[in-house]
């Protein structure tokens, strides 16, 4: 039966199967240029196929020419050209249940269109080094006597432009936000160390009693930071390779690739695993410098309430070089 709904339709006349925009089969089959049973066969994009709950062998009913033509749907497909399915510029977001993209055989859409012989679109791949703008000009040189409407570089091309500025926010966010989680995972540390090491002064005194010198117990409390680093890093990259495949699928279907990025980029999980040991081991070293300053025999003194000094005593009461006694409260003594 018919597919609902009204679809705009981008015909690319000139349907390559290999070279620059060769179009990538998703599902089903691909096109034939004279099928057995007569009529046009097509591809369409995966997002308009499940927006519209399409089958294959379904029918989509277009109009051109004043006249209405059935085209039987054997498939979905997709192109470097049409990863991102929008009608014009001024389009925020793809709307698959009304804009999709129909791919057929050139000589099909020469007939359904009434333009034998003709194409309405020429893609140029640039060699490295080549002067774009010369190039560009020259181009349109030759197709001015056809016709030619507009020209664009590949930066302007909608698709490329969109993902292009999805990239560029990814990297952006991949160098910010490890500096901001990283910058508070270093606080943290440093705060949990510099408590760790005030309620262990005793110990350490009594450590650098026995010959330990600050080096070593640097050492010993930096482990503590560097270890929990280490853990920190080692799930993050097992979460990270993990969540990668998802993520990677999100995209897949939100730009309409041919499949999802898998893959593990050692280079990116040894940075991360260098970065946060470095980390660790700059919070854990700056949490236990103050070692250095501890004297054994202070150290081993503890400390009342903060105030190493013992309390002093009241207006009145005896202090040094105060001849009177003391004696505990019920005892006898001889008079004075």
């Amino acid at each position: 039966m018919p597919a609902c709904g009204t679809v705009s339709v981008w015909f690319p006349l000139s349907v390559p199967m290999e070279g620059i925009n060769r179009i990538q089969l998703l599902s089903g089959r691909m096109f034939e240029k004279h099928p057995q049973g007569g009529g046009v066969e097509v591809l369409v994009d995966k997002s308009y196929f499940k927006a519209n709950r399409l089958s294959f062998n379904d029918t989509v009913d277009m109009v051109a020419e004043g006249r209405k033509v059935s085209l039987t749907v054997t498939g979905t497909g997709t192109g470097p050209e049409f990863i991102y399915a929008m009608k014009d510029a001024s389009t925020l977001l793809p709307d698959p249940e009304t804009f999709g993209l129909i791919m057929m055989p050139l000589n099909q859409a020469q007939q359904v269109l009434n333009l034998p012989g003709q194409i309405n679109q020429v893609v140029i791949k640039l060699s490295p080094g080549a002067d774009e703008e010369k190039t560009a000009e020259q181009v349109r040189a030759l197709l001015d006597p056809y016709g030619n409407l507009s020209s664009y570089p590949l930066k302007k091309q909608l698709s490329h432009a969109v993902l292009q500025g999805e990239l560029d926010g990814l990297r952006a966010v991949s160098t910010f936000m490890p500096v901001i989680f990283l910058g508070i995972a270093a606080a943290i540390q440093m705060v949990m160390l510099g408590r760790m090491i005030a309620g262990q002064r005793l110990q350490i005194g009594i450590m650098k009693a026995l010959g330990y010198n600050s080096r070593q117990i640097m050492t010993y409390y930096t482990a503590y930071s560097l270890s929990s680093s280490l853990l920190g890093a080692l799930l993050g990259t097992i979460m990270g390779i993990g969540l990668s495949s998802a993520i990677s699928g999100m995209y897949a279907d939100f730009f309409n690739l041919p499949r999802a990025i898998g893959g593990v980029n050692t280079a990116a999980v040894i940075n991360g695993l260098l970065l946060s040991l470095s980390v660790g081991a700059a919070a854990g070293i700056a949490a236990s410098r103050k070692v250095v300053s501890f004297n054994p025999a202070e150290s081993m003194r503890p400390a009342l309430g903060g105030n190493p000094e013992p309390p002093q005593c009241s207006s009145g009461a005896p202090g040094i070089g105060d001849h009177r006694g003391w004696r505990p409260e019920g005892s006898h003594g001889g008079g004075e």
